[in-house]
């Protein structure tokens, strides 16, 4: 997390920075909606890339092909994978073709900082990711004051991750105040919003709308997201962490996990070296062999229909295959985090 005088210096630049921002308004084609969406993408996140195609399946769902998502992104090329990406996803799994048509043609990625002209009557969506302990919230204060003469805003799917700052919180309370719908994927914090909300588990749920050829595979295989707890999280001395493997493995052994087929998987590209490598930790004190599934959508899918058992410590490893059918046991690393509150 940032330290107080780092926060208070953010802060009063991306204050400036929204001061200066200065939108302009185009009267968009008549009969085409508009949506502009913005959330943690440009990273490799498999859980909020699972949101932000069910967010465009909401938006298709209502209006048809006659829509224009533009997604607002700080990494433009990694983004533009990312939608690469759904067509390939699609392509195996979905009978909606007037959808994968809508997302082949009618979705562009764009630099969130170089985007200052919209559509009147838009839609400007918040959607997937965390808003966490980052200043920049100072500036999207200004961003949707600014954009809500000639635009709707809506928080659909966004989390709130363990934030300290007050000055934050008074913030997110600001910007949530400010949404038409506000519609959070957890609990956590909810004590810190006074403004109304809604709260829902993820927008992800839904992705059995477009993932129709689901066929089961014969279940034989335990799968596994053995992850390390975030720094955010750590509540003492790294020794909490390096007692995760150990402990872990001991609730596996107790389910005789170890007598069956084993594979671990990840959904975070940041995350995928370390969850490897605790995986390999977890094979050597259960003294076997298992193979391993990278983060991405298709892996994600591979394993919610492949599996008897998934165990997972993340909370999208565990939502995607639940929603594919497979049994599921989620490991909460906080109090009472997403994965508590998903039973």
């Amino acid at each position: 997390m940032l330290k107080s005088w780092e926060f208070q210096y953010k802060s009063f630049c991306f204050k400036v920075k929204g001061m200066m921002f200065n939108p302009v308004f185009f009267s968009g084609k008549k009969g085409l909606k508009f949506v502009y969406v913005f959330g943690w993408y440009g990273t490799e996140t498999v859980g909020d890339k699972f949101i932000l195609l069910s967010l465009i399946n909401l938006y298709y769902q209502k209006y048809g092909k006659d829509i224009q998502i533009i997604i607002l992104s700080v990494n433009q090329h990694v983004t533009c994978q990312t939608v690469d990406e759904f067509l390939s996803l699609l392509g195996d799994y979905s009978s909606d073709l007037g959808f994968i048509d809508v997302v082949r043609s009618n979705v562009m990625v764009k630099d969130f900082w170089g985007v200052s002209e919209f559509a009147s009557g838009s839609d400007l969506v918040f959607g997937g990711g965390p808003i966490m302990e980052d200043a920049v919230v100072f500036y999207w204060n200004y961003y949707v004051k600014k954009l809500k003469k000639s635009l709707s805003f809506k928080m659909l799917g966004v989390g709130l991750g363990p934030c300290q700052n007050s000055g934050f919180f008074r913030e997110i309370d600001t910007l949530a105040s400010q949404a038409e719908v506000c519609v959070l994927r957890n609990r956590q914090n909810e004590n810190v919003l006074t403004c109304s909300y809604e709260v829902i588990q993820d927008l992800s749920l839904l992705c059995r709308r477009y993932i129709a050829r689901c066929v089961d595979a014969d279940r034989v295989r335990v799968a596994v997201n053995l992850s390390d707890i975030p720094y955010q999280y750590l509540r003492g001395s790294s020794s909490e962490e390096k007692n995760v493997v150990a402990n872990f493995v001991l609730y596996l052994k107790e389910m005789a996990v170890q007598d069956q087929k084993l594979v671990f998987f990840s959904t975070h590209e940041m995350d995928r070296v370390k969850d490897s490598y605790m995986g390999k930790l977890a094979c050597d004190k259960l003294g076997v062999s298992a193979g391993f599934i990278g983060d991405s959508m298709k892996g994600l899918i591979e394993v919610g229909m492949s599996s008897s058992l998934v165990i997972s410590m993340r909370f999208h490893g565990m939502l995607i295959p639940f929603c594919l059918g497979a049994p599921v046991i989620g490991l909460d690393y906080t109090d009472s985090g997403k994965l508590t509150h998903f039973y």
